[in-house]
């Protein structure tokens, strides 16, 4: 983590980090920034779950079979898939598809930034 100071703004860099410690490394980061905003609140994102991750521990069949009643035209693999990646979010995804066609509606634009922005 690199703080610089040179301007009308700081500028804090953060480098590296994995998913097992980003909410340490992000509390480091608002620490380290901390000067700047005199109306900053403590540290409360240890008892915060990520978006999508607001199911119990032992939750995730429970969360994949909701899905998959939702979306039968699913099949189980790709129903666990999107449930890993976004958790509860995923209902949120698969709201507007009523069929195995209707998945273009939220892939196709994933697909568009990702030719855009050249792979």
């Amino acid at each position: 983590m690199r703080l610089d100071q040179k301007g009308n703004a700081p500028l804090l860099n953060v480098f590296g980090g994995k998913i097992t410690t980003y909410r340490k490394l992000a509390e480091a980061a608002m620490e380290t920034l901390r000067p700047y905003f005199s109306k900053m609140s403590d540290q409360w994102t240890a008892g915060v779950a990520l978006p999508g991750g607001d199911f119990a521990i032992d939750g995730f069949d429970k969360l994949v079979d909701e899905i998959h009643a939702a979306c039968p035209f699913l099949s189980i693999d790709v129903v666990r898939r999107l449930a890993r990646a976004y958790g509860t979010e995923a209902r949120n995804i698969l709201a507007p598809v009523k069929s195995k066609h209707d998945l273009a509606l939220i892939l196709a634009p994933v697909f568009m930034v990702w030719s855009w922005i050249g792979r």
